[in-house]
């Protein structure tokens, strides 16, 4: 994973022009654009979870965020983005449930509150703060896990993206409805949305931060 040292982080540009989008790969999309006048500059920690985040053990995706944090002056705005991972077929929520008999549903909805405490905790009262929902899935996805997991797999999603927002609402911080914007699209919509099988392409990216007020 990577983990950059304050004097490259520094050498970005004035930080009253930036907005840090601070996640896994999916925050590469964001790389360069424009969103509220200011410039979006992805901070990688690669392959970390919603989970990684949420739990109560210490990790060193929680440690690479909190350096990156460290590096980030007070004030600045920052977009959280990470979750896509967690709602894989070959892990994250999905093999946990199976594991521990637990509803798959529930276990979303919880992930998504311990998440967002969690960014509300490093955050409050530093940083201006959004956090990005995951997109529903691109058909092929859907396809490649059956029809009767496919549709448990949106409603997991569904459920995570509902929760997550309404507990950013609760806590004060911002939320990029990235589900809503990709649920409703046809499925040949869907994928000409996305650059590949999972990460979205950054020219929806840019139409919906547009969206978003920018």
């Amino acid at each position: 994973a990577l983990l950059l040292d304050s004097s490259v982080l520094r050498t970005q540009g004035p930080v009253d022009e930036l907005i840090y989008v601070l996640g896994d790969s999916h925050s590469l999309v964001f790389a360069g654009l424009e969103w509220r006048g200011r410039v979006l500059v992805p901070r990688l920690v690669m392959g970390c979870k919603a989970w990684h985040l949420a739990n109560s053990l210490w990790n060193k995706y929680k440690y690479q965020v909190e350096q990156i944090l460290s590096c980030i002056p007070c004030g600045n705005k920052v977009v959280f983005s990470v979750g896509e991972i967690d709602f894989r077929r070959e892990g994250g929520v999905w093999s946990a449930s199976e594991r521990s008999g637990r509803n798959p549903v529930a276990a979303a909805e919880e992930l998504a509150e311990q998440y967002a405490g969690y960014v509300y905790a490093r955050t409050h009262n530093k940083y201006v703060v959004w956090i990005n929902g995951v997109p529903a899935p691109r058909q092929s996805v859907l396809d490649a896990v059956g029809e009767a997991d496919g549709e448990l797999l949106l409603q997991m999603i569904q459920v995570f993206n509902q929760r997550l927002e309404a507990e950013a609402k609760r806590f004060g911080l911002g939320f990029l409805d990235v589900y809503g914007a990709t649920i409703r699209l046809t499925p040949v919509e869907r994928d000409g949305a996305f650059l590949d099988g999972r990460h979205l392409n950054p020219v929806f990216v840019r139409h919906r931060l547009s969206a978003e007020g920018g």
